[in-house]
């Protein structure tokens, strides 16, 4: 990765050189290393403020997920997809109980309905 990050058309002698000085410069803290790639190649974005919506009111839109639904969702999720950041494989999700899939479908509902993910 540090490699293609740096140059990916450069070969991998070529490479070598800024990697070994790069390496060297956070020998003694490797913290501040993790710190500094970080910030150049994940900087944190400012948190998106969403505007309340001022349309008329859809009942449509607006009614809470059934658990019919969430099922069907994640019978289509790919069980050969990599867990995402939190972890949980899709096929673990796939191979969720009734009971879990009324909890999650109750979780999403109070998201959807309170806003945000708490």
């Amino acid at each position: 990765l540090r490699r293609f990050l740096l140059d990916p058309t450069n070969t991998k002698t070529e490479q070598r050189h800024p990697i070994r000085r790069f390496t060297r410069e956070y020998e003694e803290n490797r913290e501040q290393l993790m710190t500094d790639l970080q910030n150049i190649y994940m900087p944190k974005l400012a948190p998106l403020q969403h505007k309340n919506y001022t349309g008329e009111a859809n009942p449509n839109r607006d009614k809470n997920f059934e658990a019919v639904e969430i099922r069907a969702v994640l019978h289509k999720l790919n069980v050969k997809s990599a867990p995402g950041p939190d972890g949980v494989s899709n096929h673990a999700l796939r191979n969720l109980d009734n009971y879990s899939i009324e909890f999650l479908t109750g979780y999403i509902n109070k998201c959807w309905t309170e806003g945000g993910n708490t």
